[in-house]
């Protein structure tokens, strides 16, 4: 039976310390159903299916005392829009037969365009698979730094018996073994992995799409969050200052072009869901030196959604990766993301479910050449 607990945090935290804990409860409390924050009474408020109220007060607990110690970055916000948001937000339903077309066509045509932009900055062209090794998650900290993201990947042995077995018991629970892949979180491993040991003769760029997983609460999953969904990504090496330069062009093209397909947001500093307290002083580091801007649109009842990250790794990858720039040193390296359903509802959510009837500023955004492959 479900059960909602309060836990008070007024006397102890912060309100972006707050924040923080109810970022980790969603990934700390297994069959969580809702939580929030109540600033009028400085109280979590959470409910669950699963746990006692003792035992979410206890984990509640433990995350504010890791928050109480913390210093808490403040966001810098680069761009904001200026333009007014529509009167009136579409009714979109992400089940409706026409919705699923309209979006697999934008799918398409967002993933041209941001592949286009790529490619003007130099970048050559990949494909990678939707899996990805273990010993290439385990090389890049992303297993101990993110573990509430993954999905790993099991397999049922290829043995006579074995198989037999499956057919009659109609399980595979006692049957299946875990194999050395996982589902891809991020498209930018494969890079990496790619240029493993290698010395750059120049600064390198490149950019591939695909789809991304990411183990969500149940309960977080909506229009806008999915737990798989697909990204186009740019990623670029070399120096320093070719990393800086890169992302400041890319972020400056991707928030021009953003601003034309009609959406109203903001490029914010951010940082990377970390689990651990002992993972924070990165966290702290990214919100207070600017490594991870967000590009967010607003959406309907006042909320913000990210569309697209710009990164600054450093040599944070380039260095268990053994990259190395053509002095010797090690690479440095950076990171574009687009979220592409992101994208595809925004648009279709500002401007209505019939593309051919969009204003032509928009349209021609999405399609330089004028000739728009959206009907309607």
């Amino acid at each position: 039976m479900a059960q909602r607990v309060r836990v008070r945090f007024e006397d102890r935290l912060s309100l972006d310390q707050a924040e923080y804990v109810m970022a980790k409860l969603w990934y700390s409390i297994e069959g969580i159903l809702a939580c929030g924050i109540n600033a009028a009474t400085g109280a979590f408020e959470i409910e669950t299916a699963q746990l006692s109220e003792a035992e979410v007060i206890r984990t509640t607990t433990l995350l504010m005392d890791e928050a109480s110690v913390m210093r808490m970055a403040k966001r810098t916000r680069l761009r904001e829009s200026e333009a007014n948001l529509p009167d009136e937000f579409a009714i979109v339903n992400a089940n409706d037969s026409q919705f699923r077309e309209e979006e697999a066509r934008l799918l398409v045509i967002l993933d041209d365009r941001v592949r286009n932009l790529a490619q003007s900055f130099g970048a050559r062209l990949r494909q990678y698979p939707s899996m990805i090794s273990y010993e290439v998650m385990e090389r890049s900290n992303y297993l101990w730094e993110f573990p509430q993201d993954l999905y790993m990947v099991y397999e049922c042995p290829h043995d006579i018996e074995t198989l037999a077995m499956a057919k009659t018991l109609r399980s595979f629970t006692n049957i299946v073994r875990p194999t050395a892949v996982m589902m891809a979180p991020a498209i930018c491993y494969h890079c990496y992995a790619e240029y493993q040991g290698q010395r750059l003769s120049q600064p390198l760029t490149l950019t591939a799409s695909g789809p991304c997983f990411r183990h969500e609460s149940p309960v977080r999953l909506d229009f806008w969050r999915l737990s798989e969904f697909h990204m186009r990504e740019i990623v670029f090496m070399g120096s320093s200052t070719y990393v800086d330069q890169t992302r400041q062009a890319l972020m400056e093209s991707v928030w021009t072009w953003f601003t034309n397909l009609g959406l109203v947001g903001k490029v914010e500093s951010a940082s990377d869901p970390f689990y651990f307290q002992a993972d924070y002083v990165k966290q702290y580091h990214q919100l207070r030196d600017g490594a991870k801007y967000e590009l967010s649109v607003t959406v309907p009842e006042g909320h913000w959604v990210a569309v697209a990250s710009f990164n600054d790794l450093g040599t944070e990858l380039c260095q268990p990766f053994e990259i190395l720039e053509a002095g010797g040193e090690i690479a440095h390296s950076g990171c574009v993301g687009v979220g592409l359903e992101r994208l595809a509802r925004a648009l279709l959510t500002y401007h209505g479910p019939v593309p051919s009837q969009w204003p032509t500023i928009v349209r021609d955004a999405l399609m330089p050449s004028g000739s728009m492959m959206m009907h309607g």
